[in-house]
């Protein structure tokens, strides 16, 4: 079975979801008490009575709260092949009668489930114990993720509309397009990192992520230095306009690679075996032995 089948597709999909909701209720679990601590820490404790503080209050909590849910989707997604780690895991799985384009892609659905919908109903529920909390102390309540969403100058919304206001429509469209770019090459990172790495992925994606970006901001910081060297001495001009042309190019290098990792991390699955195969390079050390003695 090599093509790709919607119906089977959902059969591995409905079976992956059977044989894991007991790891579906911890992770909720999990990040349902990360979330309450930092609500309980920043407003739940100790909420102020005035008004304005209050609302300074909800302010600071919603930073580290997009943190955690952040935190809490790259460990999701890079834990997305978890149930290989046994020889009874990888023979169940494997065995499945899917193709193993069904299979990869499973996973990755099942990953992005955790990542997006247990995260996003454990956020919730976390603000409804808060706001419960607050309303039972104070007489006050204001919901955390509301905040995050729709109010103050860091809101999901309240940046979509200022920056469309306060850019031309070319660079508000490429710079939104480069945005969603980026974060689909970060997302397919952490699959390719837990498809690639064996032992604590999201650890070491993160660690290759660290290395990357610091690579790019060096990358970047001469860019820019040779940029404005040559500004003294030509005049630069655009097709586009500098920014617009910046957000271009973010989509087409986030484009590229978010493919790139795609097609990597499907290779990488379809060598994966029942029986875990050893690194080269342990395998040439035992063969290089065998052969001295």
């Amino acid at each position: 079975m090599k093509t790709f089948d919607m119906t089977r597709f959902g059969k591995v999909m409905k079976w992956s979801l059977m044989t894991e909701k007991r790891q579906i209720l911890r992770n909720f679990l999990g990040i349902l008490v990360g979330f309450l601590l930092i609500h309980m820490v920043f407003v739940g404790f100790h909420p102020n009575t005035d008004e304005l503080q209050f609302l300074y209050q909800i302010q600071q909590a919603a930073g580290p709260t997009v943190l955690i849910w952040y935190l809490a989707g790259g460990y999701f997604t890079a834990e997305l092949f978890r149930n290989l780690r046994t020889k009874q895991g990888r023979t169940t799985f494997f065995m499945l009668p899917a193709s193993n384009k069904e299979k990869f892609w499973s996973r990755v659905a099942l990953s992005m489930f955790y990542a997006i919908v247990v995260s996003t109903v454990a956020l919730i529920v976390a603000d409804i114990v808060q706001m419960l909390l607050t309303w039972l102390t104070s007489g006050r309540a204001m919901s955390i993720t509301y905040e995050i969403i729709t109010e103050g100058d860091r809101g999901i919304i309240s940046n979509f509309y200022h920056l469309k206001e306060a850019q031309d429509t070319a660079e508000w469209t490429t710079g939104l397009i480069a945005s969603i770019g980026i974060s689909l090459w970060l997302i397919t990172s952490y699959i390719l990192g837990g498809t690639f790495f064996r032992k604590v992925p999201v650890v070491m994606t993160t660690l290759v992520w660290i290395i990357i970006l610091f690579t790019i901001g060096i990358i970047s910081a001469f860019t820019v230095e040779y940029v404005a060297e040559m500004d003294k001495n030509i005049e630069i001009t655009f097709l586009f306009g500098f920014q617009t042309t910046i957000n271009i190019v973010a989509i087409i290098v986030s484009c590229f690679f978010t493919f790139l990792n795609l097609w990597l991390s499907t290779r990488m699955f379809n060598r994966m075996g029942i029986i875990e195969k050893k690194w080269s390079f342990t395998i040439k050390k035992q063969t290089s032995n065998n052969a001295i003695q």
